[in-house]
């Protein structure tokens, strides 16, 4: 989720290290950036919003992926564009592609073909030079099309045909293993979840209850990264 924290000019800076720091700290293996833009002309989307796009860009993500990377986790950079990551990035670099029904202005936006529109999509998306796909749905797991039809996880692994991420409400790790077992998924995310909860992966190896996503006190009034959360006790 883009929280709007890095310089005017797409810096990163030492807040973002912080905030990326404590789900490092907290036990997940991988983290999945914010979105990045990755041209000075057409591809930024907020204001503050980090970017890839110059040296000095490169330079400021630097003590971040470190830090991360020092707590045994991997760091992958959301692209955010219109065009051809693939084109831009060669061979060398794992791609996958993002998707979901729902849009930023209309979460409970479903495709107009239901099933028959995913199969479109999924099977042309799986024609693609990318490594994966990574979908979300208010629920990972729930039937995405309407009754008796696929989730968006199943739907992008059997019209897909690559490696999938899954992701909406997965927490809760019944849920979580449901998206793999049952689901299709070959790894699952975390978005409101980890915002709420930079810890999850200690706290269900502990045993300790997840705490409930606020989104008042987390992304209003502007989506950046609150002292809040930043003093969270990690556990």
């Amino acid at each position: 989720m883009t929280r709007v924290t890095a310089e005017s000019d797409g810096r990163a800076n030492d807040r973002m290290k912080h905030y990326y720091e404590r789900y490092a700290k907290g036990g997940f293996a991988a983290i999945i950036s914010e979105g990045i833009y990755t041209d000075q002309k057409h591809s930024q989307g907020y204001d503050n919003q980090p970017g890839l796009a110059t040296k000095e860009h490169v330079e400021a993500w630097k003590p971040i992926v470190e830090t991360v990377h020092e707590h045994g986790t991997k760091m992958i950079a959301q692209l955010m564009h219109a065009g051809a990551i693939r084109g831009v990035v060669g061979s060398k670099f794992v791609v996958g592609i993002r998707l979901s029904q729902g849009k930023v202005s209309d979460q409970a936006y479903k495709w107009p073909g239901g099933e028959e529109t995913a199969e479109t999509i999924f099977t042309t998306i799986g024609e693609l030079p990318i490594d994966y796909i990574h979908v979300t749905d208010g629920d990972g797991t729930a039937e995405s099309f309407g009754e008796g039809s696929r989730s968006m996880a199943k739907a992008a692994k059997d019209f897909g045909g690559k490696p999938v991420i899954a992701n909406g409400k997965l927490g809760d790790p019944d849920q979580a293993l449901k998206a793999v077992e049952e689901e299709g998924a070959d790894f699952v995310s975390l978005g409101t979840g980890a915002l709420a909860n930079p810890d999850t992966p200690h706290r269900v190896q502990k045993g300790l209850e997840l705490k409930e996503f606020d989104a008042e006190s987390i992304l209003f009034p502007i989506a950046h990264v609150k002292d809040m959360e930043l003093n969270m006790d990690i556990k």
